[in-house]
């Protein structure tokens, strides 16, 4: 019996024994734990702060740790958040893991963002290089944009020049491969005033240019012989320079055949309808187209004495004296030598004085039975509009300057 409860009192003590072992083992487990928990979690925090995304470092706000966004791909599960509560911090396995793969994945990203920072640097220099270029190439055309200014400032004339389709256009001209036909053409495009002069001997000619580049023809109406030709520029007021001269050698078979060509105050072409009125009145001799011409322009023309003076540079077209069916003295005598000139009789336009007429006065010389003999148009245009009777030619009081 005494054995028996010896033997209970000691299994009672073993069996406390176990139990106070267990418990203390217990205790110590919770606190190794604890401090397990509180070493990850600093080992958590400090690998947190660590871990870049993208190139980009974390930042800690209130003790939540959050991943700046940018504009590069976003890791897995980047959005980590620790809480403390306490003294007793919590942190899920997938923190640990997500912390783990952020690790990776920074580790991977590490070389991708060094060669990130190698392409900006380069774009960078790219972009400087780039830059200076553009820099360079800007101020190349500003400083281009000024010297065309300072061109086009400077020489009007050119950049008029540069509207026709040959560059050499700009350039006076002077065509003298009709010489011994008795004319000459001349041409330049300039926006000054312009002259062409004709020297032969003692005798000088100066006739009006147009600056628009196309070709007008000028009487070599001065015998055979050397003929000096002279395109002039206007410098000031009444100073002209020389822009281009050449010689002409002249000699012809006909010295007739230059009353019969179309030149710059005698402009005819088979194609205007004076001309045409010319061709149905050429009928007959010489003198019969003289006199039927003659007689046409006498009814058909009238004196203009609105007309008191003219303008510089005045040039007779005889389609708007034909057209118009008036003209004052130089109108008459234009359009008179072309319609004769057209059906083959030479005659000449004439300027000078006559006792008939006050002033300056303009007249021709037609080229009848072998003589030059005196019609006076514009004359005989007022007398028979006043009544009087009319002759054709006329034998004297008159003095001539010019003749075309």
């Amino acid at each position: 019996m005494r054995k028996n409860i010896v033997t209970i009192i000691v299994i009672i003590l073993i069996t406390f024994s176990m139990s106070f072992v267990q418990a203390s083992s217990k205790v110590d487990t919770r606190q190794s734990a604890n401090k397990t928990t509180k070493t990850s979690q600093t080992s958590v925090i400090r690998n947190l702060k660590l871990t870049k995304v993208s190139g980009v470092p974390l930042k800690t706000t209130q003790g939540k740790e959050k991943v700046i966004k940018t504009a590069a791909k976003k890791p897995t599960q980047n959005n980590v958040k620790t809480t403390k509560t306490n003294k007793t911090t919590t942190t899920t396995k997938s923190v640990v893991q997500n912390n783990t793969t952020q690790k990776k994945a920074a580790k991977a990203t590490t070389p991708t963002t060094t060669k990130a920072v190698k392409n900006s640097s380069t774009q960078k220099k790219a972009t400087v290089a780039t830059t200076a270029k553009v820099a360079q190439n800007n101020t190349t055309q500003k400083s281009g944009t000024v010297a065309a200014t300072e061109t086009v400032q400077a020489k009007p004339a050119q950049t008029k020049a540069t509207t026709t389709t040959n560059s050499t256009e700009s350039k006076p001209s002077i065509d003298v491969s009709n010489a011994n036909n008795g004319t000459v053409k001349a041409k330049y495009l300039s926006a000054k005033k312009l002259k062409v002069q004709i020297v032969k001997g003692d005798k000088t000619y100066n006739y009006d240019l147009k600056g628009d580049n196309k070709y007008q023809s000028y009487p070599l109406q001065m015998g055979d012989g050397t003929y000096k030709i002279s395109v002039m520029e206007n410098v000031e007021g009444n100073k002209y320079k020389s822009v281009l001269t050449k010689e002409a050698q002249v000699k012809t078979t006909n010295p007739n055949q230059k009353y019969l060509t179309s030149v710059q105050m005698i402009n005819w072409s088979s194609s205007m309808a004076p001309i045409k009125k010319a061709s149905s009145l050429a009928s007959g001799s010489d003198a019969q187209k003289a006199s039927k011409i003659y007689s046409f322009v006498v009814s058909s023309i009238k004196y203009n004495s609105d007309i008191t003076s003219l303008p510089s540079g005045y040039v007779p077209n005889i389609e708007t004296t034909y057209s118009s069916k008036k003209g004052i003295c130089y109108d008459f005598a234009s359009l008179y030598a072309s319609m004769m000139r057209s059906v083959g009789v030479p005659t000449k336009l004439v300027k000078g004085t006559s006792s008939n007429v006050n002033g300056y006065h303009a007249w021709n010389e037609v080229y009848i039975d072998g003589k030059w003999r005196i019609v006076d148009t514009s004359y005989d245009s007022q007398l028979k509009a006043a009544g009087h009777s009319v002759t054709m030619y006329k034998s004297g009081g008159y003095s001539k300057q010019k003749e075309y």
